[in-house]
């Protein structure tokens, strides 16, 4: 046994007390973050305060801005050190890198991202975004401190975008299997 830090979020759908659908999006293990990014992480960890409705509003706003390419709009919803974690396509600081970072991710040929669900707490919140609603393929964990963005943390269905974890691989190697 390796230990190892890998983290994941887990969306729940419920109907009549029990659950209809589950959905959980990780990160690729041990995912290791620079000084800037650490420095984003802890002021958005140690942050007090906030309200939900300032959350789902900072959220539905970027999003909107995000996904209508209206990058100034999108801009201001960010702070000054602002940070994208995404153990997938990396991590960068700074609000313009984050906005490149976002939208230099590789998309699928036909279609276009919406948002298909979005929860918010009093300083975080989380959205999901699909192609096709059926078929999600990411969750993204927004850390606000004092009305602004600080954190986005991009969690994958990392099957769905085609990338196996390299411990899967180690374990379970793939042999052919020829007809005698």
């Amino acid at each position: 046994w390796r230990p190892f830090s890998q983290r994941i979020v887990e969306v729940f759908d419920f109907v009549d007390g029990g659950v209809s659908q589950r959905r959980m999006y990780a990160m690729l293990a041990d995912v290791a973050l620079d000084k800037a990014a650490t420095v984003a992480m802890n002021n958005a960890l140690e942050f007090r305060g906030g309200s939900t409705s300032v959350t789902l509003g900072i959220l539905d706003g970027f999003f909107s801005a995000l996904l209508a390419s209206d990058r100034e709009t999108a801009l201001g919803f960010l702070a000054d050190k602002a940070t994208l974690v995404d153990s997938v396509y990396g991590v960068v600081s700074g609000p313009e890198n984050v906005l490149d970072a976002i939208a230099g991710t590789p998309r699928p040929a036909f279609g276009s991202s919406r948002v298909t669900r979005s929860f918010a707490g009093v300083k975080d919140g989380m959205v999901e975004t699909a192609i096709d609603p059926s078929r999600p393929r990411r969750a993204d964990w927004v850390r606000i401190v004092d009305g602004k963005i600080m954190v986005i943390e991009a969690y994958w269905m990392l099957r769905e975008i085609g990338v196996q974890p390299e411990s899967y691989q180690a374990r379970y190697p793939k042999q052919v299997i020829l007809p005698i």
